[in-house]
């Protein structure tokens, strides 16, 4: 064998043999779509290797043109190739004995093993300054390479919701509808109840189960409102954050790397962020490692519909309806494109229906506005107007953003109570997010009406702005009535993922994780207070409502004390072990640089992101 061709298998079985060691260490089975982890991570370490297997060819090249040195370009492999060997195996006992131990869908656990033993021992064998056996060991460099490459390609997860086909869809249990209100608290709700402010919100908590919710901690609002749908706690759900670190060619999560030991991989991993090809993207549906209620409902043929939660892009394929996140900022960024990007909505076919429904920043009205605050024409303008995405922060250049969002959301609502009712009979069981509450707290409590320290703000800003904040709570308090009148649900249940902190250092954020709010009427309700609450415990709540089963593996548990006793009494709550995993065969969907953006920059200017 030419020198040129053992440079070349020995790169291949090198980087073949990292980047196995590298997914062993971390778990990465091949359940990613359209390529998993291994494949772009493989074809990256193959590259970094090949410049430098090329400068080691270029090095012996020279050295051979030395008298007396014409075997050197042999030893020289030789010994890059048996010292590559040793480095990767006893430097990187964890990753190896890892590969030994490995759990994952098909022929995964049993081909890295037995393909990074084969490799290492190709590479020896490739570099070793011996004549003959040239083709024995092209065939044992094959079966390496095939095997190796074959335990990274993507095959079907362990399926989510118990898998199988949906049964025909058919209402089951009691309906429902589920109000999120990002960011809600009763200590600013009660005084405003008090005054006759909020209507609805104080017929529902006087009629129903109401008390303090229990919240997790960093109060991250996607990780809550995850564990609201899924029961599980965010290191089991995967979604910990706004934003997710993410490897270019790869739906999934990057999880946080555990880089092998003097292979060059440090190096080259911050040579790919700097390349953006590691980059920072928000959270999506892939994310989620585990099933939420519309996954569990639907694989069970109950319809459900599902406006605004964070992480529903892409729309998964549900009984009913989603309506993704991502879909009021697709509309903010390509407002005149007739064509739109798959998983916007589910069915596809949605999201041009409801298009029109979507408001925008600057449609918004003097009239709108000052239902909030106290200006006046010339200074509503500016905030109208305003350049989007603006480097500015604070309350007057977020308000349109905010309020837009807002009247999507609300319009959005009563629009897919009426599709499902027309599918299905009866309306579906709804879940709508409202973060207009947290949105205006986080650019406007320190002027509120509602609180007494208001630190250093100016006389003009206390003026303008003291009403927004009030302002939301009746606008939030509006839809809810909007949307009870449009569901006619026999129950309602509203719940927040935290409050916010009014006093000390940190007032005006929710640092410190304040409980958030619970109220639940109906007939399958107990009225009055209840305490012991967590958000952990919504979905057990929600699969009880429909008759379905708690899984042991839930974080959180039902709530008999909020619920109605002779409910109890004639419905015992069933169990089973688990409703499983995501499934990994979601298809890949490519969604718009500009979207990831300005989603981005909204984050940043709640100051959720740096």
């Amino acid at each position: 064998m030419r020198i040129v061709e053992r440079t070349v298998l020995a790169v291949l079985l090198a980087a073949t043999l990292a980047t196995l060691l590298l997914v062993a260490r971390n778990g990465l089975a091949p359940v990613q779509h359209p390529v998993s982890f291994g494949l772009v991570l493989w074809s990256w370490v193959l590259l970094f290797y090949s410049a430098v297997g090329l400068g080691v060819l270029l090095l012996a090249g020279l050295a051979s043109r030395l008298p007396g040195l014409r075997s050197l370009p042999r030893w020289l492999l030789f010994g890059a190739t048996a010292v590559f060997t040793v480095i990767a195996l006893a430097s990187n006992p964890r990753a190896l004995s890892s590969a030994f131990a490995l759990d994952g869908p098909g022929l995964f656990p049993m081909l890295v093993p037995v393909s990074a033993v084969l490799g290492a021992l190709t590479l020896v064998a490739v570099g070793a300054p011996v004549a003959g056996g040239a083709k024995w060991i092209r065939i044992g460099v094959l079966i390496a390479l095939v095997s190796g490459l074959l335990s990274l390609v993507p095959v079907g997860g362990s399926g989510n919701a118990r898998g199988g086909a949906s049964p025909s869809p058919r209402l089951q249990g009691l309906r429902f509808v589920v109000v999120g209100v990002d960011g809600a608290d009763w200590r600013l709700m009660e005084p405003l109840m008090a005054r006759g402010a909020l209507p609805h919100f104080r017929a529902l908590r006087d009629r129903g189960a109401w008390g303090p919710l229990e919240t997790l901690r960093p109060t991250l609002s996607p990780a809550i409102w995850t564990s609201i749908v899924t029961g599980k706690l965010p290191r089991r759900h995967g979604v910990r954050d706004f934003a997710t670190r993410r490897l270019r060619g790869v739906d999934y999560t990057l999880p946080d790397l555990r880089l092998l030991n003097r292979l060059g991989l440090p190096f080259l991993f911050a040579r790919l962020e700097a390349a953006g090809q590691v980059f920072q993207a928000p959270i999506t549906s892939f994310t989620r490692r585990v099933p939420a209620f519309w996954n569990i409902t639907s694989s069970l043929g109950s319809p459900v519909s599902v406006i605004n939660w964070w992480g529903t892009w892409p729309a998964e394929p549900v009984v009913g309806h989603i309506v993704s996140e991502r879909a009021y900022y697709h509309k903010l960024r390509h407002r005149n494109e007739p064509v739109h990007p798959a998983g916007l909505t589910h069915p596809d076919d949605l999201y041009p229906q409801i298009a029109p429904l979507i408001a925008l920043p600057d449609e918004v009205t003097l009239a709108e506005a000052r239902e909030f605050m106290d200006v006046t024409a010339a200074e509503f303008e500016p905030m109208r107007t305003i350049k989007h995405p603006s480097p500015l922060l604070g309350i007057a250049n977020e308000f349109t953003y905010f309020h837009s969002m807002f009247v999507t959301n609300e319009r959005l609502a009563p629009d897919l109570i009426e599709r499902s009712r027309r599918l299905y009979g009866e309306s579906a069981d709804l879940l709508v997010l409202i973060r207009l509450v947290d949105q205006t707290c986080h650019t406007a409590l320190i002027y509120s009406e509602l609180v007494d320290d208001h630190r250093n703000a100016s006389r003009d800003d206390l003026r303008k702005y003291a009403g927004v904040v009030s302002g939301a709570y009746r606008a939030v308090d509006g839809a809810l009535g909007r949307i009870q009148e449009a569901s006619r649900a026999d129950n309602v249940i509203v719940v927040s993922d935290h409050g916010f902190q009014l006093e000390g250092p940190r007032a005006f954020s929710h640092n410190e994780g304040p409980p958030g709010i619970f109220m639940a009427a109906g007939p399958a309700f107990r009225p009055g207070r209840v305490e012991g609450l967590s958000v952990l415990d919504v979905l057990p709540l929600l699969l009880y409502l429909k008759d379905f089963p708690q899984a042991d593996d839930f974080d959180g548990h039902l709530p008999a004390q909020a619920l109605d006793a002779g409910l109890l009494a004639s419905k015992p709550p069933r169990r089973i072990a688990s409703y499983g995993t995501r499934a990994g065969t979601i298809p890949h969907i490519a969604g718009s640089s500009a979207v990831d953006a300005e989603m981005l920059e909204r984050l940043r200017a709640l100051g959720y992101l740096k």
